[in-house]
């Protein structure tokens, strides 16, 4: 390793040839004829225990057993030193081969290959073993370097190497997926799902009541369960209640005839654009804690016995860094454009040569019977025209206008010298954050009448070219053979065989146009189909959590702070596939959000009337983002863990920023994946890796004090950055702590 703390992507070698767990790149292709190979043998072991192989070949832990050992026992130890902390899960085995006889890589003639997010980090591979070492000369085996297969790729077919060593990961380099975004966990259905289970527990209706536990009246009916109070729409979504909501805020589980109900409010981690935030935030406050004097404990009173204080707040987007905000509402006006062009584009010509716009074939064999399991039978070669029933276009999002904010003490998640940080719920319209449906059901019984109407009841006004065989039935192939290489004497598949035959239609379509909506009581028609059952009935509004940061009187870190959240770049806040080596870590590293989500900052309306009773007190401006967990303990953490905080800080430099106060208690740790449903993040942070946790999530926080390199002298800002650089790697070797 170069003595300088910013290595290049080089490897000084004390040998002329690479350690031995790092192996020639070789992917063995099943024979799509079907004759055999040795993937098809049974003793063909699974991609999970190739990478435990090459873990346990590097892994620091070493073993004290006798040779006499049992397998028992050498299982447990086995198991002991994959889940050492020191032992790496996240490393480069594979070595691109070389033409011998091929140029030199260089920084002048090197090509860029695919890269996640911002495009900063120039190295990234779809999983690990789309990362490579290279010599750099191929005749010169003491340096090598860090490549992703797609930038070794197109530098051979850039520089014609077309070396019969390398085809296999060539084809593999081909095969490689894009990187995409990996959203996190819908929330959408976190909230329909405790809607569901909340119907379970208590009858729910829009009768009369102001909610609460009730048992259904005698002779009560579906209808009137559904039917909607009169009038309506309400004033807001926060002005009408179905049984039982709302229930009382900070409430996580009481007794239900013998039941217990388990009030699940989910955090809030999906991006908001920055234009439909919230306009204006009501603030319940019992215990006075906008005052920002200090944060104490209160156990023993329920919200219900303390007087609901509130004040009303505005939204305070800023006024000079609204670039992404603008990005924003750009991205959505080109959605909706597209979505629209999709729709008229293949209305005005209905084939499989152009964008299928959202919508759904319409099967009428599938109440027929059709074939296994109601499924329609297809039969491959000439077709009549198959019917496509094409949905309106999705109804534009719009701003909330009102949010609810709760907050409490006892949800204290931190305290600083200038700032308190609170667990809040976080009650927004529910069309903020849940989709509207559209009944497929309706939509079908719509697709008979219309055809109805136009065919006649026999089929007699019906246009002869919908009997014509226009259209076409194929079976193409679709997926990718298994994949697999040899270490010593085992075979193990690195690609599960995905390859299949697909009925894929090609010539025109009979497009109709439903006349169903997406449903959503909150617009006209303002009622339920026929086909909902209880689920259906929802309140306007859902309950999220957020963390709600507040400021003391004359500080001004949190008003910088929401600045920086509205400037920084749009991948901040994004999860990506794949992984990443960031300079200077020469290990992979996720590819995950920097930072939390942000969700506004709001000052007090001292316009609005209702705040009259508190203007004689300083109350303080709020910050909502999203809550990211714990702040690390360096004793919890594997390698892999602290390359991945390094990661983060170094990512924040790429972009041109410097935190200025990086402090272990600025990077928190969440349990993970997010793209998970929160039941098995759990599972994950107690149970994996021996106790220590797998797929932590990690964030940093706290950005008062940060500064972009437009913001401070050139001279200046490097300086910071490599006094942060310095630390973060001292930190990762093991030289210095976080707490300095």
């Amino acid at each position: 390793m170069a003595n300088d703390f910013l290595p290049d992507f080089v490897i000084e070698l004390e040998h002329n040839e690479p350690p031995q767990s790092m192996k020639q790149a070789l992917l063995i292709e099943v024979l799509p004829n079907g004759q055999p190979s040795e993937l098809g043998s049974s003793d063909v072991k699974t991609l999970d225990q190739y990478m435990q192989h090459h873990t346990l070949e590097r892994a620091l832990f070493r073993s004290k057993l006798p040779q006499t050992a049992s397998e028992r026992e050498k299982e447990v130890e086995r198991t002991k030193a994959l889940n050492d902390p020191r032992t790496r899960w996240r490393f480069l085995f594979l070595i691109w081969p070389r033409d011998p006889n091929g140029k030199r890589l260089t920084d002048s003639n090197s090509r860029l290959g695919k890269m996640a997010g911002g495009g900063r980090e120039l190295i990234w591979g779809a999983t690990l073993l789309d990362l490579y070492y290279v010599y750099r000369d191929p005749n010169f085996k003491e340096l090598l370097t860090i490549v992703s297969g797609s930038k070794m790729y197109n530098w051979c077919k850039a520089h014609g190497e077309d070396y019969a060593g390398a085809k296999d990961a060539m084809q593999r380099a081909a095969d490689e997926e894009e990187p995409h975004i990996v959203p996190v966990y819908s929330i959408k259905e976190l909230i329909k799902n405790h809607e569901r289970w909340t119907a379970t527990v208590f009858p729910v209706s829009w009768t009369t009541g102001k909610g609460g536990k009730g048992k259904e009246k005698e002779g009560q009916t579906k209808k009137n369960i559904w039917e909607l109070p009169k009038p309506w729409p309400p004033k807001s979504p926060f002005h009408a209640y179905p049984k039982p909501w709302p229930f009382p805020p900070f409430t996580r589980d009481w007794l239900v005839d013998r039941i217990r109900f388990i009030n699940h409010i989910p955090n809030l981690q999906e991006y908001i654009p920055q234009h439909l935030l919230p306009e204006k935030l009501v603030v319940h406050d019992p215990w006075k804690l906008l005052y920002a004097v200090e944060s104490r404990k209160d156990n023993y009173t329920p919200w219900e016995e303390k007087e609901d204080i509130t004040h009303i707040y505005k939204l305070k987007p800023s006024s000079k860094n609204t670039a992404r905000r603008r990005e924003d509402q750009k991205a959505q006006k080109e959605y909706l454009a597209k979505s629209k062009a999709v729709r008229e584009a293949f209305l005005a010509n209905p084939h499989s040569s152009q964008v299928i716009p959202d919508g759904s074939l319409y099967l009428p064999r599938l109440a027929e019977g059709g074939g296994e399991g109601g499924m329609p039978i297809i039969e491959i070669g000439p077709a009549k025209p198959p019917v496509f029933i094409v949905f309106p276009l999705r109804p534009a999002p719009v701003p909330a206008k009102k949010a609810h904010l709760f907050l409490s003490p006892n949800e204290t998640l931190g305290t600083g010298h200038h700032s308190f940080v609170y667990r809040a719920e976080f009650e927004v319209p529910r069309s903020l954050v849940v989709e509207d449906d559209i009944c497929l059901s309706c939509v079908y019984g719509d697709a008979e009448r219309i055809l109805l109407e136009e065919d006649g009841p026999n089929g007699e006004r019906r246009d002869p070219k919908w009997d014509e065989l226009s259209g076409e039935y194929t079976l193409e192939v679709r997926g990718l053979n298994a994949g697999g290489t040899k270490v010593g004497e085992h075979m193990y598949q690195l690609r599960p065989d995905t390859q299949h035959l697909e009925a894929v239609y090609k010539g025109p379509f009979r497009a109709i146009e439903t006349t169903v909506g997406y449903q959503n009581i909150e617009r006209k028609p303002y009622k339920y189909c026929s086909h909902s059952s209880n689920p259906a009935v929802h309140p306007l509004t859902a309950k999220t959590l957020v963390a709600a940061k507040l400021s003391i009187q004359h500080d001004k870190h949190l008003e910088r702070e929401a600045e920086n959240y509205q400037t920084f770049p749009r991948d901040f806040f994004e999860h990506y596939t794949g992984y990443n080596i960031v300079k200077p870590l020469t290990y992979p590293t996720p590819v995950s959000a920097l930072v939390p989500q942000f969700y506004g900052y709001y000052v007090l309306d001292e316009s609005d009337t209702r705040n009259a009773k508190g203007k004689s007190r300083y109350l303080s401006p709020i910050m909502l983002i999203e809550e990211c967990g714990q702040a690390i303990v360096p004793e919890e953490l594997t390698l892999d863990d602290q390359d991945e905080c390094a990661s983060l800080v170094y990512r924040l430099h790429l972009a041109g920023w410097v935190h200025n106060s990086l402090f272990r208690r600025n990077i928190v740790r969440q349990p993970g994946p997010l793209s998970a449903h929160p039941n098995m993040r759990a599972l994950n942070a107690y149970h994996g890796r021996g106790g220590l946790g797998k797929d932590w999530s990690f964030r940093m926080i706290d950005f008062g004090r940060t500064t972009h390199v437009s913001q401070t002298k050139g001279e200046e800002w490097e300086e910071y950055r490599k006094d942060e650089d310095k630390t973060a790697y001292e930190w990762i070797i093991g030289n210095r702590t976080l707490d300095h």
